[in-house]
């Protein structure tokens, strides 16, 4: 039997909330969307009536909005990491 790693966990911690997060920036961006253009936000990419660039549009905020949350919670569930300059001398004194 493999070893568990102890950072299998914190892996799945952050998947379900990055998962959880987009779900909800996804809602809210679509709500957006609707007020903005007076439209419903182009969710079928096989609808012909939505104009290509109406979809290119939605797609590439939501994927920026996407990027941007999986970039935040990896970040805020990322250990501190150590200032160059105190891993040399902890280096150093050992």
């Amino acid at each position: 039997m493999g070893k568990k790693k102890s950072g299998d966990g914190n892996k799945l911690v952050v998947t379900m909330a990055t998962t959880a997060a987009v779900f909800g920036a996804r809602k809210l961006l679509a709500a957006g969307w609707s007020k903005a253009t007076g439209k419903d936000a182009p969710m079928d990419p096989t609808d012909r009536e939505i104009s290509i660039i109406e979809a290119l549009s939605f797609a590439a905020i939501a994927g920026i909005v996407a990027e941007v949350i999986k970039l935040l919670v990896a970040r805020a569930s990322a250990p501190e990491a150590l200032p160059a300059a105190e891993t040399a001398e902890a280096a150093d004194a050992s």
